[in-house]
């Protein structure tokens, strides 16, 4: 499996988890309703198009392998998009 795999599978694995774990704090009042865990409760499943765009990105970049548009930008990309996933929902769950 390759990189780009990884790093995808990754990021959709955080997100489902980091969802379902706040909606269910949120769910039992767990954690309090500011705006972030608000929003990311109510449409955080629409994040999981990011992963899916980021691939596409990805192996557009493995195809054309220039400047921008090249596959360790694009690996460098994903994981900053997952390690932001992260903290989103980390802050989310953990700060309210």
């Amino acid at each position: 499996m390759g990189r780009t795999a990884v790093i995808t599978i990754t990021m959709f694995v955080f997100l489902i988890l980091g969802n379902m774990a706040l909606i269910v704090l949120s769910g039992a009042n767990a954690v309090s309703s500011h705006d972030l865990s608000h929003f990311l409760a109510r449409q955080g499943w629409w994040l999981l198009l990011m992963p899916a765009g980021w691939a596409l990105f990805a192996n557009v970049a493995g195809h054309v392998n220039r400047g921008i548009l090249s596959l360790p930008i694009a690996h460098a990309l994903g994981c900053l998009l997952g390690a932001a996933v992260v903290v989103a929902y980390g802050v989310a769950i953990f700060l309210s």
